[in-house]
């Protein structure tokens, strides 16, 4: 079973990923665009760069 996720598995997962983005989003850098949901915008980016 190496490998393979159950249903409990991809639950708790889930569970602890919202928890942590519901702690942590509200102190990340609003100009921080990887591995945020609605938050990547390669537009964005560029926008900030330049």
């Amino acid at each position: 079973m190496l490998g393979i996720l159950t249903i409990v598995d991809s639950v708790i997962q889930q569970v602890i990923t919202q928890g942590l983005t519901y702690v942590y989003e509200p102190i990340v850098s609003n100009n921080s665009y990887g591995f945020r949901p609605g938050k990547f915008s390669i537009k964005q980016s560029l926008e900030y760069i330049n």
